[in-house]
């Protein structure tokens, strides 16, 4: 459920105006899904917030497929 609504979170308008601890938190769902596909749009998702360490945690939460 979490993913979804996270999912649902970050097409509106208002994602952007998050600051950076704040898109972290609510993109943390992808961090902790367990899909090869959810982990690839993390990846994206998370490189996108330059500047933070967020991008690294997701790839050591990315399982071995």
């Amino acid at each position: 459920m979490a993913l979804l609504l996270a999912q649902e979170a970050v097409k509106i308008p208002g994602y952007a105006s998050l600051n950076l601890d704040e898109k972290g938190f609510l993109l943390m769902p992808w961090m902790h899904a367990e899909s090869r596909v959810i982990h690839q749009q993390a990846e994206v998702l998370f490189d996108a917030l330059k500047g933070s360490s967020y991008y690294q945690s997701e790839l050591e939460h990315r399982p071995d497929y």
